[in-house]
């Protein structure tokens, strides 16, 4: 006997029984169950919705600049003393901590202090001239060129001694500047101070400071004074500095006369030192 196809559908056995099951709940149970099942499946569309929103918030928010995002810029200096350190943006071997003290950069700014002025010309640097001078003229006087180094280091002693003389007393250092290697304009500088001086015993005066130029100046063989010395060039001798340093052998006084005036000079402004003004 033959078999005829029938046309009813195959029935899974796992839905047969999920049918089954459901069938045999209440109604308001079976409700529940599809309200839950759409719940779900809305929950998890929401989920990912927010996911979404998120990762491309975040993707905004890493290409805005520092300060839109509210973060510290990127410091160029060295991190301030005493203060507590920030955690590193990414893994390092360790967290920096306080720093004890921080170390200034190197600055030329160079400033006098309040409490202890510099003078700009020194006066034992002059008499450290003066003393080579006469080193020098003490070692001997053989050639030409020694008597050059003993007129030019002679000079310059004298130049510094009259301008830290007056600048001593007052006088400001870009007036003192003006004059650059003028000796004579110098001691016309000079003569309008004073000095104060002992006239008689327990009775002191102020004088002028031409008394300078008077202070004598003697070699064997040889008288001359610091006022003469100093204006050589009114009697043509070479001029100073450049006459002296650079071309034929300088026309001067003699070496050991220039040696002494620079000695006597330097000795005559340590005497008056802090008894001197301006008139």
């Amino acid at each position: 006997m033959s078999v005829l196809p029938t046309n009813k559908p195959k029935t899974n056995s796992r839905s047969v029984r999920s049918l089954h099951f459901r069938s045999s709940l209440p109604q308001h149970r079976c409700s529940t169950l599809a309200s839950t099942g759409q719940n779900s499946q809305l929950g998890r569309s929401q989920r990912t919705l927010r996911a979404s929103k998120h990762a491309a918030r975040k993707s905004v928010h890493l290409w805005l600049p520092l300060k839109t995002r509210g973060l510290t810029l990127r410091s160029t200096r060295q991190p301030t003393a005493c203060r507590l350190a920030r955690e590193a943006a990414s893994t390092i071997i360790f967290l920096a901590g306080q720093a004890t003290r921080r170390r200034l950069r190197v600055n030329s700014n160079v400033r006098r202090h309040p409490g202890a002025p510099l003078a700009t010309y020194d006066l034992s640097f002059a008499k450290k001239f003066a003393d080579v001078a006469e080193d020098t003229v003490v070692s001997g006087l053989d050639d030409v060129d020694s008597r050059r180094v003993v007129a030019y280091i002679s000079r310059l002693s004298m130049e510094l001694s009259l301008k830290a003389f007056l600048e001593h007393v007052g006088m400001p250092t870009a007036d003192i500047r003006k004059h650059s290697h003028n000796l004579r304009a110098l001691l016309a500088e000079v003569d309008r101070c004073e000095v104060e001086v002992e006239i008689a015993p327990g009775t002191r005066r102020w004088l002028p400071a031409t008394r300078l130029r008077s202070v004598n100046v003697g070699i064997v063989g040889y008288t001359a004074t610091a006022g003469l010395i100093l204006e050589a060039e009114d009697q043509g001798a070479s001029t100073y500095p450049n006459e002296i340093r650079y071309g034929a052998p300088p026309r001067e006084f003699p070496a050991e006369a220039l040696a002494k005036t620079a000695t006597a000079i330097a000795a005559w402004v340590v005497a008056h030192w802090g008894i001197a003004r301006r008139k």
